[in-house]
């Protein structure tokens, strides 16, 4: 997983605004924690990846408990950390580092949230 890591941040992030990056940064750290936590690695070969390996990195990323939130990690914000793991596993796979996505039959779905807008007053 460290090879597509860092191509996607040498060739992809020129690309990307600042807190976007700092967003992917904080999804591969998650990552490696997980793959140290479940295959008990530093590292995990791009060829080995498959439909479970997403399905445990989801739950994984359900009982994490983010440093500035007391709750565990809500819905939105764990497929949004799915939505970059995927957009970097589908850059190896149209670059034919693998042979198979293994997120063709994952479905990532976002649920609608309304935001309250505070307007401060002059």
């Amino acid at each position: 997983m460290e090879d597509i890591f860092e191509y996607h941040n040498t060739t992809c992030f020129s690309k990307l605004k600042s807190n976007t990056k700092r967003l992917y940064g904080t999804s591969q750290n998650y990552i490696r924690k997980f793959i140290k936590k479940e295959f008990d690695r530093k590292d995990f070969y791009l060829q080995e990846l498959d439909y479970n390996f997403v399905l445990k990195f989801e739950n994984y990323l359900r009982s994490v408990k983010p440093k500035h939130y007391q709750k565990n990690m809500q819905h939105n914000a764990v497929m949004k950390h799915i939505q970059r793991l995927k957009k970097m596993i589908s850059l190896a796979y149209r670059m034919e580092w693998i042979k198979r996505n293994p997120f063709l039959k994952f479905q990532s779905t976002l649920e609608p949230r309304e935001r309250i807008s505070i307007i401060r007053g002059s």
